[in-house]
């Protein structure tokens, strides 16, 4: 943790991809740490990816430059479950922000809470029954309703398992997805 606080730039953000270690970092982080100062500015730092990279978008101090073939105006069809984590933190809304600036893009939430998975919840064999039935109530109806050509995507890794074990989907994080469309720089 030390490391942590004698960065070049302390106040700088402490980026995360997984909304399930992000919620760790922010609110666990105090009660494991015993320099209480230390945990409360570590924590106050930590920042999902997407959120992130959203806010400097909408500030203009980055830009992205979208590959030719998606200023086609080809329709790009994003379903997004947003992992129960993330629905604490930011209720998903810098995700969907952030596919939203991809052209052409519709972005869909699921709206259809915990996909059952848990963690490890749903590979303990005594809930692996109840981990499907609770996806089956609303995530996978409405992932079985959606086109097929929509992109899944999801932050949670738990979430992403759950809708590629119980799904002929295959899921992706919001990241992964943008990279699909945006060009890089090359070296």
């Amino acid at each position: 943790m030390n490391k942590l606080s004698a960065l070049h730039q302390p106040d700088a953000p402490i980026l995360v991809c997984e909304p399930s270690c992000a919620t760790a970092l922010a609110h666990d982080l105090p009660a494991l740490l015993d320099d209480e100062r230390l945990a409360t500015h570590v924590g106050g730092r930590i920042e999902m990816i997407d959120a992130f990279l959203e806010k400097k978008l909408a500030e203009s101090r980055i830009v992205f430059h979208w590959n030719q073939d998606v200023t086609s105006g080809d329709a790009r069809n994003f379903v997004v479950h947003t992992h129960c984590h993330q629905k604490t933190m930011d209720g998903g809304h810098w995700t969907q922000k952030l596919l939203q600036r991809i052209p052409g893009s519709t972005v869909t939430d699921t709206n259809a809470g915990c996909c059952g998975m848990a963690g490890s919840f749903g590979y303990e064999k005594e809930h692996a029954d109840l981990s499907k039935k609770i996806a089956g109530q609303r995530l996978l109806p409405f992932l079985a309703q959606s086109p097929e050509d929509s992109i899944i995507v999801s932050n949670g890794f738990s979430c992403r398992n759950q809708i590629s074990e119980l799904t002929t989907r295959t899921p992706m994080h919001s990241i992964q997805a943008l990279r699909l469309f945006i060009q890089m720089p090359t070296p």
